[in-house]
């Protein structure tokens, strides 16, 4: 499955305001999303990051010309988007690390961005649990990360 292909069956579901270029932005930062996911009892550190990872995300289409009310929608959009596939997680995870890994191997300059984005919650988790660690040592293989 190719980024078009996840990117329709997703809108199709989830009815996303999301364009397909927006929608990478999405599946890059999704290993970070099934981090914060396994962290056994999440706090108020985590959803902090992804609220701020949100922003981010969506402030990454300010050099494309976009306003500020339109970056603040975006990452709003994107915050949505996140709670929901925090919740859909197992319909969505295989297509979308099949679809990112695919994406990676054509595209490695974005494969630091990936790893960058899951090691800094790392960073900031206040109890980096093992299951956390397996996490992130099942993402790096998974998305061949790292040589």
């Amino acid at each position: 499955m190719d980024i078009s292909q996840l990117y329709q069956a997703y809108k199709q579901e989830r009815k996303t305001p999301l364009t397909e270029e927006q929608f990478l932005v999405l599946l890059i930062f999704f290993p970070t999303l099934l981090l914060v996911r396994s962290e056994p009892t999440p706090d108020q550190t985590a959803r902090h990051y992804l609220q701020r990872l949100c922003v981010s995300m969506g402030r990454s289409f300010e050099p494309m010309g976009y306003q500020e009310a339109q970056l603040a929608s975006l990452s709003t959009h994107y915050l949505d988007e996140v709670d929901y596939l925090m919740e859909q997680v197992a319909v969505w995870e295989d297509n979308f690390l099949t679809c990112l890994r695919t994406y990676l191997n054509a595209f490695p300059v974005f494969k630091p961005v990936v790893l960058d984005a899951l090691y800094s919650f790392a960073e900031i988790s206040e109890r980096f649990s093992p299951t956390e660690h397996e996490t992130l040592h099942l993402l790096v293989q998974t998305l061949a990360l790292e040589a």
